[in-house]
């Protein structure tokens, strides 16, 4: 897992592979790595291609003003 943004492609520390087995679902944590800036998710299977379905969780703000948004990306 990388992750593409106006500063260059990051490697976040600790997710360098992420393992999902068939059929199950994995969160990974991100916390402050894009601190602020708009950034992409790039996924890529190691040994072979497979389908991929993966949203990520954006939160924004504290307390009452906390803002939360899904978004997904589909299988191809």
């Amino acid at each position: 897992m990388r992750l593409a943004s106006p500063s260059g492609m990051i490697t976040p520390a600790g997710h360098e592979t992420v393992r999902v087995k068939a059929g199950r679902t994995t969160a990974v944590d991100l916390g402050e790595v894009t601190r602020g800036e708009a950034g992409s998710l790039v996924l890529t299977p190691t040994d072979r291609a497979v389908p991929v379905v993966a949203a990520v969780q954006v939160v924004r703000g504290e307390g009452a003003d906390q803002e939360m948004a899904f978004i997904p990306r589909p299988a191809r």
